[in-house]
């Protein structure tokens, strides 16, 4: 729901800890389909960035668990915005999804959608900052 998105998102930015890990424990239960949905995928953004480390890396590992997964994200509006909070410094997850892009950037070439995370992931080469740097 469009307003419900701000409801959770504010309870991950200015609740409780235990609130967050509630809110982390449903977006769990089926992350892709959170992420890749218009609404709810603003709440996936949202705690990546303000939960905990041990939630935030539950929700990272089951958006980064295999290839096709970053193939499916990457390609759709909601879930690239989703890759880009994976690549934020920081969560520790930007040198795994900067070497997943890498090897998934000849079929993300076609999909409107990734073009701007495959800019990034030149801007990241060019700069010399995914290679070895930890995140």
């Amino acid at each position: 729901h469009e307003f419900g998105r701000h409801v959770a998102g504010s309870i991950l930015e200015h609740s409780s800890d235990d609130h967050r890990a509630r809110v982390a424990a449903v977006l769990g239960e089926n992350v892709l389909s959170h992420a890749m949905n218009r609404s709810a995928s603003y709440v996936v953004e949202q705690a990546l960035e303000f939960c905990c480390d041990e939630d935030r890396d539950l929700i990272a590992g089951q958006l980064l668990a295999d290839l096709d997964t970053l193939l499916v994200l990457s390609r759709s509006h909601s879930g690239s915005h989703v890759v880009r909070a994976l690549l934020k410094p920081g969560r520790g997850t930007r040198q795994r999804v900067l070497k997943d892009l890498r090897r998934l950037e000849p079929e993300l070439l076609a999909f409107k959608y990734a073009r701007p995370l495959l800019d990034e992931l030149r801007m990241y080469a060019e700069a010399g900052s995914w290679l070895g740097r930890p995140s």
